[in-house]
């Protein structure tokens, strides 16, 4: 009966560790992602920060969305290269307004509007119809890179 006890014990302590450790390093690593996306560039303050949604729900938007300096460079980023494609800028980008953005990619970039919260997302909506910033879209992703709005976002919907 003890050896049952110490191994239960021991167990518990492994899987409770664990689970602590994964949801310490989940929080950290949404905290951090704004500040590894943008990494390249001076930033001002992150304005929101996740790499990971929810695991309870089918897909959902993670985001960097970080402020510009005023004396932010006027180009984009360049795409860095060896760089792993979730961390790495865009090589095409395009200038706002984001007329070209398909409706799929407006369609899900307006079901992160709860995630980000009315303001933030509506900031992050007029840089993107405003002259004088940078977008990019891929299937599942949208950048901006904006002096005028002293603002640069990674979006993302997915699972």
């Amino acid at each position: 009966m003890p050896v049952r006890r110490v191994l239960l014990f021991g167990f518990t302590t492994l899987f409770v560790g664990s689970t602590v450790t994964f949801l310490v390093w989940f929080q950290y690593d949404n905290l951090t992602y704004a500040n590894r996306v943008f990494e390249q560039i001076r930033t001002g303050d992150v304005l929101a920060s996740r790499r990971w949604h929810s695991i309870t729900v089918g897909y959902g938007c993670t985001f960097a969305v970080v402020e510009l300096p005023e004396d932010a460079a006027v180009q984009p980023p360049a795409a860095l290269s060896g760089r792993k494609h979730p961390l790495n800028m865009p090589s095409n980008w395009q200038r706002t307004p984001g007329e070209n953005l398909s409706e799929m990619s407006m369609g899900w970039f307006a079901e992160c509007r709860e995630d980000l919260g009315d303001a933030l997302f509506d900031r992050m909506s007029d840089a993107l119809e405003a002259p004088g910033g940078w977008w990019n879209s891929r299937t599942d992703t949208v950048f901006l890179y904006s002096r005028p709005a002293r603002l640069a976002f990674r979006l993302r919907h997915g699972d």
